[in-house]
């Protein structure tokens, strides 16, 4: 979550994020300062430009780019979960920020917003909500809203703190907040609005509310859609999750639509470092079409997961092959596969002992499994013998009955329906012998089986 808030806010928040590299440059004019801001609404343009053209003229570009050297350090440290360091440089930000830009600036409420952060990745929840409080009194004492972005990430952030400390009604109260302000002051910024949609409709799935969780999760993908620069893995999970919803609700066949879109994407996306969410997405449709009784399709996925188990450190790290290699000879089971379900499960089970997981409840599941797998081996044995058997003996048994022959005669007529030439021979020829027997050779029915033996030979 962070990695992916962090980023969003170096490419899109205001003020010193944009200068971060340009500063280092030693700018030297308004210009390049205007540069700073482009992305910004028109209300917080204007504040940053002014707020870092009025520091420069009176301290320099020194003073400005140490400034935003911290930033930038603070925001590194943020990116790779280092929440302490990130806030030691983010304090002494916000001490420069009084010195450049005054003490009640939006630069220093950004400041107060990055502290916030840190201490949110931190779970301190106490001072990252104390801190992100702080920071909106600070734009608000101003102008209401003269910074609508920074107000609308605060209120955001904030709703995914109580979120995530079981205060839904305060996690939608924030939330809600914060798509007011971006449908009032940024109707166009989609990818924001559509973060903000997905936030509100997963506090709507932990309250158990799932047709207003799924109404948000849609809303935020149509909003999505629309954006010609949309974040293609962003829009991955967004089909994950609305997938998942679908799953939730029993529909099963509109989940493993989604999810399919959503692997195509991330398939097609190949992103380094997400194999691991490629290996998950393979086993949830595993699972779905297993839901179906697809399992030629389920055994398919679950033979792509384990080939990036096979591939992959990080999946390695965080999987045992044991336990996916029993699942695989689960299915092969369900398929009618059994020498290949034995093989697959007796390989699991070396895989948990290798593991030293020989003595888990896995292991003692993956027995039954075996057993269940080699005692329908030994039926299926069983019955092909009986089978052999009861055909030698009824090749072999001369018929003596004619109730006897009238049934071999109606089942060849059937296997003649069947188009199976060879069975209704064999039947007719019994039930030839056995009319025979009991009225003689020259009997009608007798006469009846030698021209439908004759008419069968021209048919093999």
């Amino acid at each position: 979550m962070f990695r992916k808030l962090t980023t969003t806010l170096i490419k899109n928040f205001e003020g010193s994020q944009y200068s971060f590299t340009t500063l280092q440059r030693k700018p030297s004019s308004l210009n390049v300062l205007n540069s700073y801001s482009k992305d910004l609404p028109l209300t917080e343009k204007s504040s940053s430009v002014l707020d870092q053209f009025s520091a420069y003229k009176r301290i320099g570009p020194s003073a400005l780019t140490q400034y935003s050297q911290y930033i930038s350090a603070g925001l590194n440290h943020l990116d790779k979960a280092e929440p302490h360091s990130a806030h030691q440089l983010f304090q002494k930000a916000f001490k420069m920020s009084g010195k450049l830009f005054g003490e009640n600036s939006k630069n220093a409420a950004m400041c107060l917003n990055y502290i916030a952060q840190a201490y949110q990745l931190d779970e301190n929840i106490d001072k990252s909500l104390e801190f992100y409080n702080k920071a909106l009194c600070m734009i608000t004492s101003q102008d209401s809203f003269v910074c609508p972005t920074l107000s609308s990430d605060i209120f955001y952030k904030m709703s995914i703190v109580y979120q995530s400390q079981g205060e839904m009604s305060k996690a939608l109260q924030n939330g809600q907040k914060s798509l007011n302000i971006l449908f009032e002051y940024s109707p166009e910024d989609n990818q924001r609005i559509s973060l903000v949609l997905q936030s509100l409709g997963k506090t709507h799935l932990l309250m158990g509310d799932l047709s207003e969780a799924k109404a948000y999760l849609e809303k935020a993908l149509e909003v999505l859609l629309r954006d010609e620069t949309k974040n293609a893995v962003e829009l991955g999970l967004l089909y994950e999750k609305i997938g998942t919803l679908m799953e939730r609700e029993g529909k099963i066949h509109e989940a493993i639509k989604l999810k399919t879109k959503a692997l195509e994407i991330n398939s097609r996306m190949q992103i380094k470092g997400e194999e691991y969410a490629l290996f998950m997405q393979y086993l949830n449709l595993a699972a779905l079409y297993e839901k179906i009784e697809k399992f030629p399709e389920s055994f398919g996925f679950l033979q792509k997961a384990y080939g990036l188990l096979e591939k992959d450190k990080k999946c390695k790290e965080s999987v045992h092959k044991g336990p996916l290699m029993i699942r695989k000879g689960q299915m092969l089971l369900k398929m009618g596969e059994l020498d290949k379900a034995i093989e697959a499960v007796k390989e699991g089970i070396r895989l948990l002992e290798d593991e030293n997981l020989g003595g888990s409840g896995m292991v003692r599941k993956a027995r039954k499994i075996l057993e269940k797998a080699m005692s329908l081996k030994r039926k299926h044995q069983k019955s092909f013998e009986q089978k052999d058997q009861e055909e030698f003996v009824m090749e072999s048994r001369i018929v003596k009955d004619v109730g006897e022959a009238e049934r071999f005669r109606e089942m060849g007529y059937e296997k003649m329906k069947e188009y199976d030439v060879c069975a209704a021979q064999s039947y007719f020829i019994k039930a030839l012998q056995g009319f025979a027997f009991v009225n003689g050779s020259d009997c009608k029915q007798c006469k009846e089986l030698r021209k439908v033996l004759e008419d069968l030979k021209h048919c093999m």
